[in-house]
């Protein structure tokens, strides 16, 4: 039986949750040229990065906007590349348009895997217990495991909770790992979580959606991409609106995460207003944190107006409530996205 919200949430804070990544795409990217012309096109550096180490990364228009955002991963033959359904069409249109003379090649083998996250302060002794290894020692890092004769990928990774792990299995094991992580332990219970669940942790954690806090109207800069993005790899699309922005002339709007004080919903689309009346942003997704007894948000505010700290308010149907510019669980350097 399904557990409740509160329960799926209570486990996640207290020992360990799975969350079912299945849908992401994955990308195989190979071809004797194949790590430069992936590292002259993505934000992010990808000739420095050594075997079995992944980074956040983007694509961008020549106009510094965002095609995609996505993790990706090296390995001694290829580079896989971890996105959201929602985006690999665009990415890989985006890509294959760009290859001329490069022998580069890359594959799209979903359907070859299964994707799950492990998160919460138990999720360290939960893999030892299944996979029996401590894991990656960097995050970000993989390691390779073997689960009853199947090689599996684990990476130290998650957005939801301060520890955690994502486990690339093969497809025709993936359903089979994801019922023995849920198995009860001696000393606690992981429980499988949905996606609402996943909205709640990552709002808590400052953690953006693409498709609901970015699109592709955004540049990585605005959006708080940071980690995405080198500031000293040299040439790639998008890169030198990408410097204007860093060292010249900035944005005019950042997205933030926001304390609503209010256990009322709030809704995409709610208006950010200062003391005057003055509106200075939107909301983009909200939801109520049992942790902190108010709501959290994520919202773009202008760039004045968006020091932590700063006092705001938010402008719903049901009524305009206090709000303020809040540190994230997890520190923006930390921050990753979910997309």
């Amino acid at each position: 039986m399904e557990q409740s919200f509160l329960e799926q949430y209570a486990a996640v804070r207290q020992w360990a949750g799975i969350l079912n990544l299945g849908p992401r795409r994955k990308l195989n990217a190979t071809g004797e040229d194949h790590v430069q012309f992936l590292h002259a096109m993505i934000s992010n550096d990808v000739l420095g990065l050594v075997a079995l180490q992944g980074r956040h990364g983007t694509l961008l228009r020549p106009t510094g906007k965002l095609v995609a955002v996505f993790y990706y991963y090296r390995f001694p033959d290829h580079v896989l590349i971890d996105i959201a359904p929602s985006v690999a069409d665009s990415f890989l249109q985006t890509v294959q348009k760009l290859i001329v003379m490069d022998d580069v090649s890359i594959e799209d083998v979903s359907n070859n895997w299964g994707h799950l996250s492990v998160s919460g302060p138990k999720s360290g002794d939960l893999i030892r217990a299944v996979l029996n290894t401590p894991g990656p020692d960097h995050p970000l890092g993989l390691v390779q495991v073997v689960w009853r004769g199947e090689v599996c990928w684990l990476i130290r990774k998650s957005d939801l909770a301060d520890e955690g792990f994502e486990i690339i299995a093969p497809a025709s094991i993936g359903d089979d790992l994801r019922k023995e992580l849920v198995e009860p332990r001696q000393d606690f219970s992981p429980l499988e979580i949905t996606k609402q669940v996943a909205d709640l942790l990552r709002l808590e954690r400052g953690v953006p959606v693409f498709g609901v806090d970015m699109n592709e109207s955004n540049n990585p800069i605005e959006v708080g991409l940071d980690d995405a993005i080198s500031l000293n790899k040299g040439c790639y699309v998008g890169q030198e609106v990408v410097s204007k922005a860093t060292y010249v002339g900035g944005v005019s709007r950042y997205l933030r995460s926001l304390s609503v004080m209010t256990e009322k919903p709030v809704r995409a689309g709610a208006e950010v207003l200062v003391e005057e009346g003055k509106r200075v942003g939107h909301v983009t997704s909200a939801a109520f944190s049992p942790a902190l007894g108010q709501t959290v948000a994520l919202a773009y505010v202008k760039r004045d107006y968006a020091e932590p700290g700063r006092r705001l308010r938010i402008e719903t149907e049901q009524g305009t409530y206090e709000a303020a510019v809040a540190q994230p669980f997890r520190p923006a350097e930390q921050r990753g996205a979910i997309h």
